[in-house]
């Protein structure tokens, strides 16, 4: 399977709200096993293979989990990819190759300004989005907890070009060694949708070209460079309450006390 990156080097805009400024400590209280992909049919590659839009093709797979969670599950197809690249971008795709890239920044300012063009001819934008705690495995598994999926941002080693199905990287890897330099591959978006305790310790269940991955939290320690939580109604139900019980009335209240 060809597998293209995508994510460009990671930025913090002024202003960017951060997850620990909308939730408590007491919110760190979590289950110990999170599954926010049961009721997704399947994943599909959104053009990851071809174009290095690992950034586009995780918002696909966001929206198609939060439709799928909201009870109407929507696949974003593939010219809409194409659009929302070269919109977020600036790719051309009268160019040959398979383009520049990324900012996952960008890709969340786009998503709530432009917007996503869905099937049906609405147009899909998130309410805001806030970053994560890359560097703590309980602020992510808090925020896909509260919010279906945490956007992660990867600086890929070299030797992750050889993983099936699980990423990890063994303890005490000298990571100056060209095989386990974090960037040595590139950079990679993926999206989160769960995580839960295994025989090789906590482990994140990760949606990239096309499939259900998992990596090991050594792994997500050692390499991640950003996250992002998306705060957004696509995962609220008929009484505007998400799966894990956020009334969205509430989430807007503690929003607009950061504006």
């Amino acid at each position: 399977m060809t597998r293209c990156l995508g994510k460009r080097v990671a930025q913090r805009p002024a202003g960017l709200i951060d997850i620990k400024s909308i939730l408590t400590p007491r919110d760190l209280i979590v289950p110990d096993d999170t599954n926010w992909y049961a009721d997704v049919s399947a994943w599909p590659m959104m053009l990851n293979d071809t174009l290095s839009c690992c950034v586009e093709a995780g918002v696909g797979h966001s929206i198609q989990q939060r439709t799928a969670y909201a009870g109407n599950e929507i696949i974003i197809p593939d010219n809409t990819v194409k659009l929302v690249y070269a919109g977020a971008s600036g790719w051309n795709p009268a160019q040959p190759g398979a383009g520049p890239g990324t900012f996952l920044s960008d890709m969340m300012k786009y998503w709530s300004k432009t917007g996503v063009p869905m099937p049906d001819g609405s147009i899909n934008r998130i309410s805001t989005y806030a970053s994560v705690d890359h560097v703590s495995t309980a602020w992510i598994k808090t925020a896909i907890w509260k919010f279906g999926s945490v956007f992660i941002g990867l600086r890929l080693p070299l030797g992750a070009q050889d993983a099936t199905f699980v990423f990890d990287v063994d303890p005490g890897t000298d990571l100056t060694i060209e095989q386990w330099r974090p960037g040595g591959w590139g950079e990679h978006l993926m999206l989160l949708v769960g995580y839960e305790q295994t025989a090789l310790g906590p482990m994140f269940d990760a949606v990239t070209w096309g499939e259900q991955d998992r990596l090991t939290e050594r792994f997500v320690l050692t390499y991640a460079d950003e996250a992002y939580a998306v705060l957004d109604r696509d995962f609220m139900d008929a009484r505007d309450v998400d799966p894990a019980g956020i009334n969205w009335a509430s989430l807007q209240t503690s929003m607009k006390a950061l504006a």
